[in-house]
């Protein structure tokens, strides 16, 4: 499978990126100039793949010349600022993606001819409408959020505000009781008033009787008890009208905050509705979350074990170069050696060479044509003959020699590729020897971790079988209530439970467990047992509060402890996971074994 040319990538990313960028501007002058709000519309080109689901929602809106309401340019304005947050989104990642395929368009290729990076388009395309619909779900999220919290606000308000009337109306009830208490008492008054007025005209009235002035006194007494009664009829009348007039308007008041109560109610109906339906909203928001987050994990996984896939390919690819780099590296060094030797040699028959060569120049008389001594014999240095076929295979091998010469000149020139290969040799095997070590402590480290672990699940079942003794002592439980010793038990399964299953992992990985801890456990529950004939004799209450105090501490304890095993299994299962994503670098493997099953410990796991 040949790999995309990256110039086609470029170019496409960067049409995109400028019919983008040109409906920004066109949304930009739809929201500057009100008229022309329905004009701003996408290239069709583009609109297939990166089209936002709210244009269409744009597309239904009435024209300008149409009267408006000030919540329809509203919902405008929010659908314009989600189009354009949207697009701003999908600039971002194109350009992150055009700068992405720009990296791996130089990347080198593997050497069975697929190449290690650049996506397809539609993968591409898919990231980036994932992405941008992950940011504006979280962006809604974050507003639901917003107007959960106002609905909160707002419900505290009216919750206030009714507090407050509800407290308001119930002074004004107590200060109208008040006042009739206050009228009650005049009356009584009255009354006695009345009563002592008829005491003194009986007393009058007995010592009239001995003056002969009864008749003139009753005639008297009798208008005075028509004016008093009269009196107190008009009293009693306005007093009469004053309670009525003031009980008309408590009922009415009653009866107002009656219905301003049962529109409070009504209104806080509504908003509990419109709560569960954000809530419900939310709840749905947090699980395609969730599974975009499950699916962005999945897909980052799977990336992650064919880069893992294709990384050991390549290292199998660069150790078997390194092994015949290697060879050819002895063979170039022995021929190295050869070729020095030979210079060494050349070397030293280099000035012979040039000694004959200025001797067969002085003794040369052929470089005349007309010369008539063109064929006499040639003399050199020691006054011997020297003929012409002599003299020219003297020449020829002197040319042979420099030819020679040359070529071992350019061998030995070349030498530098080769140092280079000797240190691109040396670099990759001390970056095999660091990869070693670091799996090396990376293994230690896991062991030393999972012997941690297995260490405080003991201790964990440990002191929950300490509790379950505790429970199960008679004295002991029946001195706490129904709901404290339903409560313990229950957290000692769950404490228990949580133990089983960290036993069963530890022992999948094929750690042995330290038992030694839970060998105390026997000694404890007979410590228990025996000392139920001490406890009898003891008093009852100083140990029942002792009782209660040892087992909120034990209790605190465990609490404690639970929460340190928790961090110490979300921290090992965090460096687990990252461990599982560094490749790890293992002896070298066969070709069928590499290629079959790239890594070992892998499918262990899975086993």
């Amino acid at each position: 499978m040949s790999a995309p040319n990256p110039e086609q990538n470029s170019t496409w990313d960067d049409s995109q990126i400028d019919q983008v960028r040109e409906c920004l501007a066109s949304f930009t002058e739809s929201i500057g100039s009100p008229s022309h709000q329905n004009d701003a519309t996408m290239d069709n080109s583009y609109s297939m793949g990166f089209r936002s689901p709210s244009m269409s929602a744009l597309a239904g809106q009435t024209s300008p010349a149409q009267g408006r309401s000030l919540r329809e340019y509203e919902e405008q304005m929010s659908a314009l600022r989600k189009e354009n947050f949207n697009l701003k989104l999908r600039i971002y990642f194109l350009e992150e993606n055009a700068g992405l395929t720009a990296g791996h368009a130089t990347s080198p290729t593997t050497a069975d001819g697929n190449t290690s990076g650049g996506t397809p388009e539609s993968l591409i395309k898919q990231n980036i409408d994932l992405k941008v619909e992950l940011e504006s779900l979280r962006k809604d999220l974050q507003e639901k959020q917003d107007l959960l919290l106002q609905a909160g606000k707002a419900m505290d308000l009216m919750e206030e505000s009714s507090r407050k009337a509800q407290d308001h109306n119930r002074e004004i009830i107590d200060d109208l009781e008040h006042r009739l208490e206050l009228l009650h008492h005049e009356i009584k008054q009255m009354e006695q008033a009345e009563r002592q007025q008829q005491q003194q005209a009986n007393m009058t009235r007995s010592r009239l009787n001995e003056t002969g002035l009864l008749d003139f006194l009753e005639k008297m007494d009798h208008r005075e008890l028509n004016v008093q009664d009269k009196l107190q009829a008009l009293e009693m009348d306005s007093v009469v009208r004053q309670c009525h007039e003031q009980n008309e308007e408590l009922c009415r008041k009653i009866g107002e905050l009656h219905q301003q109560l049962e529109e409070r109610e009504l209104k806080i109906g509504a908003l509990e509705a419109e709560v569960n339906d954000l809530r419900f909203e939310c709840a749905e928001l947090k699980d395609k979350l969730e599974e975009n987050g499950k699916s962005t994990s999945d897909a980052e996984i799977m990336r992650l074990k064919k880069d893992l896939f294709a990384a050991k390919s390549d290292l199998a690819d660069k150790l078997c170069q390194l092994d015949d780099t290697e060879v050819k590296l002895r063979e170039k060094t022995t021929e190295h050696v050869q070729a020095c030797k030979v210079v060494e040699k050349l070397c030293k028959t280099i000035p012979e060479l040039e000694k004959e060569i200025s001797r067969l120049k002085r003794n040369s008389i052929v470089s005349d044509p007309g010369n008539p001594t063109r064929n006499a014999p040639i003399i050199d240095e020691n006054q011997q003959p020297v003929t012409q076929d002599e003299y020219d295979a003297v020449i020829q091998r002197l040319r042979a020699l420099q030819k020679k010469n040359e070529s071992l000149i350019a061998k030995l020139t070349g030498g530098s590729t080769d140092r280079n290969e000797n240190i691109i040799i040396k670099q990759l095997n001390e970056e095999l020897i660091q990869a070693r070590d670091e799996t090396d402590k990376a293994q230690r480290w896991r062991k030393d971790c999972m012997d941690l672990c297995a260490i405080s699940t003991a201790r964990l079942e440990e002191l929950a079988g300490f509790l379950d003794s505790l429970l199960r002592n008679k004295e002991f439980s029946g001195s706490l209530p129904v709901d404290r010793r339903k409560a313990m038990r229950k957290a000692v399964d769950r404490s228990l439970d949580l133990s089983r299953s960290l036993n069963m992992s530890i022992s999948v990985t094929g750690f042995s467990l330290p038992e030694s801890s839970l060998a105390h456990l026997s000694c404890l529950s007979g410590y228990l047992d025996g000392g139920e004939d001490s406890l009898l004799e003891a008093n009852k209450e100083n140990r029942a509060e002792e009782s209660v105090g040892s087992v909120a501490k034990v209790i605190e304890t465990l609490k404690a402890e639970n929460r340190e095993l928790r961090g110490q299994l979300a921290g090992h299962n965090k460096k687990d996971v990252r461990r599982k994503i560094i490749p790890a670098l293992a002896e070298p493997l066969s070709d069928s074994e590499a290629w079959s099953e790239p890594d070992r410990d892998v499918s262990q796991a899975r086993i």
